[in-house]
């Protein structure tokens, strides 16, 4: 084989590993939130029982089933300023757990985009885009964790054992770019912790317990499966499902949940643009990309792969030939 033949026959090969590489879109991991059913409307629901200890107030439903002993299930709740109804080891409640457990199922399914495998991911000062994020268990202490991305995105934290948010008022959650509450998931196989004056977003689905300690605060849900969930002077709010207007940050007012609009740093100075680029101009004047209209995907991607080698070996034993002659 001369060193021209070589060269005629590997220019074609990689020019088509280039062409491919271009075209071959990257592989996104894209979070989605289940429906909870019936249970949407539900702020606490409680396998076991709901106790409460001083002044807490509840914007939605809260329901017990399947209840352990007699009914009532709950107690303390003549300090409970409630919004919704109490559902007490009946049908409603029921219907709300199994919906719930749908859901759970749903989040469990969802593959991890980012793994911490078999340690405590400690969450506070992470700035975290939107994906499927899992760990034996997730810590929020003492400082603030960022969800960066739009109203339309979706975060979930997938616990193989606990959550648990300690450090106070220092222990929040916020958004930059107008994230919404309503499409924060939280799972724990076993139980999630406030502790006193800690907050955070979402939505918990806890396979036993959920406890909040004095002054906690949460926009979202509680769900227990199997046990108890446990209060003390606390605000249960609703999570905001509704993206935030041009002119407002969105949000509820019960929880200290907070929206980060990205800012530039002081020292930059902002120059108007010249006339010309707020203008129209002709579209002949407007860059064209080599492709336009062509929807990529993998099938697409497939096609062309087959394409290529199909034409990479005709173009081999062409070439073979030639020489042969």
């Amino acid at each position: 084989m001369t060193k021209s033949y070589k060269v005629r026959f590997l220019i074609p090969i990689f020019s088509w590993i280039l062409f491919v590489s271009v075209l071959t879109p990257v592989k996104v991991f894209a979070a989605t939130s289940p429906s909870l059913g019936s249970a949407d409307s539900y702020s606490i629901l409680a396998g076991s029982e709901v106790t409460n200890v001083g002044v807490t107030s509840i914007s939605g439903d809260v329901g017990i089933s399947p209840g352990i002993g007699a009914a009532p299930h709950y107690s303390g709740f003549g300090t409970v300023t409630l919004g919704g109804t109490i559902h007490d080891a009946d049908a409603n409640a029921l219907q709300a757990q199994a919906d719930k457990g749908v859901a759970f199922a749903a989040l469990l399914a969802q593959g991890c985009d980012t793994d911490y495998g078999a340690v405590t991911t400690e969450l506070a000062g992470m700035n975290l885009i939107p994906g499927v994020y899992c760990s034996t268990s997730f810590h929020l202490s003492s400082g603030v964790l960022t969800l960066s991305g739009t109203s339309a995105d979706v975060w979930i934290f997938k616990s193989a054992s606990d959550i648990i948010i300690t450090g106070g008022i220092a222990s929040e959650v916020v958004f930059s770019g107008g994230g919404l509450a309503c499409n924060v998931w939280w799972t724990a196989v076993s139980s999630t912790t406030f502790d006193a004056g800690s907050s955070l977003v979402g939505n918990i689905l806890a396979d036993t317990s959920i406890t909040l300690a004095a002054g906690a605060s949460l926009e979202g849900r509680a769900l227990a499966r199997t046990a108890a969930v446990t209060l003390s002077g606390n605000s249960i709010t609703s999570p905001n499902c509704t993206a935030p207007s041009s002119g407002g940050g969105g949000g509820s007012s019960g929880s200290r949940r907070r929206v980060v609009t990205p800012t530039f740093p002081p020292n930059l100075v902002y120059v108007a643009p010249s006339p010309e680029l707020l203008s129209p101009q002709p579209l002949a004047n407007v860059p064209k990309l080599p492709i336009t209209g062509i929807t990529l995907n993998y099938d697409v991607i497939a096609v062309f792969v087959l394409l290529g080698s199909v034409l990479g070996f005709i173009m081999f034993f062409s070439l073979r030939r030639k020489k042969a002659i």
